[in-house]
């Protein structure tokens, strides 16, 4: 039988169209400012950002597959340090929650006038006296964030701090602490620089008391008042490091 088929009228084909292909997503870690916290946004490429994100990396595929790994609580080693708790989604993350993630800002390279030589030579002198004091080039100091400063802090007696001089979003981590390794409880008890770590072997101690070897959260001081208090000290990966808990707004 001969089928009547009005022309200009599709009446399908037994091919199979091809499903269209979706635009390739761009995520960014960005800073939401309304909310003052770190945020993931993921976006058709080349969409502009809405204005209240403030974009400060440009995640990649391997790094946005790291985020919003739960863990089962069975799955969770109590004596562990490689997950994370979300304290708004109850649960916990091999890496960070993808609701709520978190940025590491990474500390700044240290820069000698001096020369990379010299300051190797003054390392290894340092090392052999064994010397606690501060030296005339604080390494410590150099290593502030941009938005850190370093200045004498208005508490009693805590000689310098660090000051934030813009607004630090819940979810941005500081560190980790740096040091020297040490094992004596008794050494460490002495200027209150040590950060103790716990492990299968006993406690041991990151001395952070000289300048030469520490990192600028050596001047973290502790608030006098409770809330004011925006860091908490945690273990992450073996690493001792600060996570912003709370904005904190200059």
């Amino acid at each position: 039988m001969t089928t009547f088929q009005i022309p200009g009228l599709d009446y399908g084909s037994d091919e199979s169209s091809p499903e269209p292909e979706e635009d390739p997503l761009e995520s960014h870690m960005c800073i939401d400012c309304y909310s003052i916290a770190m945020k993931i946004v993921q976006q058709p490429k080349g969409t502009p950002l809405a204005d209240k994100y403030l974009a400060v990396h440009e995640l990649s595929n391997e790094e946005i597959v790291l985020f919003g790994n739960a863990l089962k609580e069975t799955d969770v080693d109590p004596d562990g340090d490689d997950f994370i708790h979300c304290d708004r989604c109850n649960c916990y993350y091999r890496a960070s929650c993808k609701e709520h993630p978190l940025f590491w800002v990474k500390d700044r390279e240290p820069r000698f006038e001096s020369g990379a030589q010299t300051l190797l030579f003054i390392r290894v002198v340092y090392f052999l006296f064994q010397s606690k004091n501060s030296k005339p080039e604080d390494r410590a100091r150099m290593t502030a964030p941009a938005f850190i400063s370093i200045k004498t802090s208005s508490i009693p007696n805590a000689g310098l701090g660090a000051f934030a001089e813009a607004c630090i979003p819940v979810g941005m981590v500081f560190g980790p602490y740096q040091g020297i390794l040490i094992d004596d409880a008794s050494e460490a008890e002495k200027d209150g620089y040590c950060w103790e770590l716990r492990s299968h072997t006993g406690p041991h101690f990151i001395d952070g008391s000289n300048t030469q070897y520490s990192n600028w959260m050596r001047y973290i001081n502790s608030s006098r008042r409770e809330f004011r208090y925006c860091l908490c000290s945690s273990m992450l990966k073996k690493e001792p490091v600060s996570l912003s808990r709370t904005s904190y707004v200059p």
